[in-house]
């Protein structure tokens, strides 16, 4: 299933305001989801749903409790795919276990960024140089907020205030990156 952009899923929460607004059964069924509305008759729920509590019914289907934390999981998880697949010329150090990709951070500093996602996730951590490849500010105080950790940041909202650097350049996206693995004492695939 092809996964759809923030910006479609939020037309989708359009969508459904839509359907509530105009009396829809199955946009009333689905705003239901949210304990807030599970017993409001169907003029309160056209009066009082909000574009909020459609994101977060998009959200709940999408397994996630609320939009903002389905909003901060998808940005990650774009990032790690956009990071698997072209930026390259660093040396990361790649981790099978968030434990150890963590324990390097606290060493050697850097930015813990997630790899791949699912029951074998990885991380793997980087140079700022890497992060402002991405057109991120490496700089940024939000950085030092979340703890320079996007897997598990210290502050959720400060990672979503990231503020974006320059663009990437095609040049920036013809390398893969070459990973360090630190259980095999050679580059990853």
């Amino acid at each position: 299933m092809k996964r759809l952009s923030l910006t479609r899923y939020r037309h989708q929460a359009s969508i459904l305001l839509k359907g509530i607004r105009n009396g829809n059964p199955e946009a009333m069924r689905r705003i239901r989801q949210l304990a807030f509305f599970s017993s409001r008759n169907a003029l309160d729920l056209q009066h009082q749903a909000k574009l909020k509590h459609c994101l977060n019914v998009i959200a709940l289907e999408q397994g996630f409790e609320l939009w903002a934390v389905f909003k901060s999981d998808f940005e990650v998880c774009v990032m790690g795919e956009i990071a698997s697949r072209y930026v390259g010329g660093y040396l990361n150090h790649w981790y099978a276990r968030y434990a150890d990709a963590r324990h390097h951070l606290n060493l050697h500093q850097g930015y813990l960024l997630p790899y791949k996602k699912g029951p074998q996730q990885q991380y793997y951590v980087c140079e700022h140089a890497y992060i402002a490849s991405f057109g991120f500010d490496p700089k940024a105080k939000e950085w030092g907020m979340i703890g320079y950790d996007l897997v598990q940041p210290v502050d959720r909202k400060a990672r979503l205030a990231l503020p974006k650097g320059a663009p990437l350049t095609p040049l920036d996206l013809r390398c893969q990156p070459l990973m360090w693995n630190h259980h095999t004492g050679g580059l990853a695939p």
